[in-house]
């Protein structure tokens, strides 16, 4: 930049003294000896671009020349050597079309080295700017390719957005149901019901707790399957755990599945096996609260979608181990499916919670 500024003083000074009538005499301050001072340039390179005009014709066409021979050379990427004849060559050009009776007749030699530049680029074919930006170290990235892996990410993180605003909104009304709950509750309760409300709830919290030990340790049968109870004999029931429950459990799922969707978005691939693991344990004990054989067929659908998408959950979550990853693995198609599991998930739980607390509302 500061040689470009003296050759554009050069040629400036060489301009003016063209237009100029000689007939008449030219005091001292029309002639601008060296480049003036920048005041957001340090004192050191300041001096340094003053120094530039004490260059005769001869050394400072020669610093141009070599400057543009390196620039050629990084753009090119070879080794592009501007030997000594060729400089002279364009010395004798310039010499030959200007006096050299001052050093004010330096300036035109700006023109010869911005043609001998304006040559070299023209010798260099169009697209080899362009092809040379997408040989990328090993040359075999590929515009195609890198605008497939570009429009996957855009795609994986609007679905990230999606699914954090999905969540979000299930959060809100977990608590506008809680709160509708609770206010319904203290409406319809009255004295005689208590004593039996509070035996249901303890009887209610003793078999959860043994049904939520015996499922944990039962194998999950394969993807869509719930696990069912040993006893072959037990009756469909209608009876449903409380609303304040339900939106307890489904409050730690969807907390979880947060934590999954955040470092799904900040691409901690390691941390998804213990996601899915916390979401696999709090999806269980939901499902624990509910009857093995639920009378309404919309709850044990809902119930077959959570239970199915956490077991896939685990499924994909797996695929990120070191030692399940394969060189044909996509990590980020992995990440979508991660991500539609739990999205699954999160619509079964919210429909458990509207189902609950309908039901119990009535």
């Amino acid at each position: 930049m500061d040689v470009y500024d003296e050759v554009d003083r050069r040629e400036t000074d060489a301009v003016w003294l063209a237009t100029q009538n000689h007939s008449t005499l030219v005091t001292e301050t029309t002639v601008v000896p060296f480049l003036p001072v920048n005041p957001e340039y340090s004192s050191t390179r300041n001096q340094g671009r003053q120094k530039l005009a004490r260059f005769n014709a001869h050394e400072f066409a020669t610093l141009v020349i070599d400057i543009l021979s390196d620039a050629k050379r990084r753009q090119q990427g070879n080794s592009v050597i501007a030997p000594k004849d060729n400089v002279e060559l364009v010395l004798k050009s310039i010499s030959n079309q200007h006096s050299t009776d001052s050093q004010d007749n330096d300036q035109p030699d700006y023109d010869s080295v911005a043609s001998d530049e304006e040559t070299d680029l023209e010798n260099v074919p169009p697209n080899s700017n362009r092809e040379k930006s997408l040989d990328l170290s090993d040359g075999t990235f590929t515009v195609q390719e890198f605008l497939e892996v570009k429009n996957a990410l855009t795609a994986s993180e609007a679905k990230i957005q999606q699914l954090m605003k999905v969540n979000s909104n299930l959060s809100d009304e977990l608590r506008i149901m809680q709160k509708k709950g609770s206010k319904v509750e203290k409406q319809t309760s009255v004295p005689e019901s208590d004593y039996d409300n509070t035996l249901h709830d303890v009887e209610l919290e003793e078999t959860s707790s043994s049904r939520k030990g015996r499922q944990r340790s039962m194998p999950w049968h394969g993807e869509g399957s719930i696990p069912e109870m040993d006893d072959p004999d037990v009756d469909a029931s209608s009876t449903l755990p409380s609303t304040e429950d339900v939106i307890r459990k489904t409050e730690q799922i969807t907390k979880n599945i947060q934590e999954l969707l955040r470092a799904a978005q900040e691409n901690k691939h390691d941390s998804y096996i213990p996601c899915s693991e916390r979401i696999h344990i709090a999806v269980t004990e939901m499902a624990a609260l509910f009857p093995k054989k639920p009378k309404s067929d919309m709850v044990r659908t809902s119930l077959r979608l959570l239970t199915s998408s956490a077991y896939r959950l685990q499924t994909e979550c797996k695929k990120t181990l070191p030692l399940e990853t394969s060189p044909s693995t996509d990590i980020q198609l992995v990440t979508q499916q991660v991500i539609q599991c739990a999205y699954d998930i999160a619509k079964a739980a919210k429909q458990l919670v509207t189902i609950t607390t309908k039901e119990n509302t009535n």
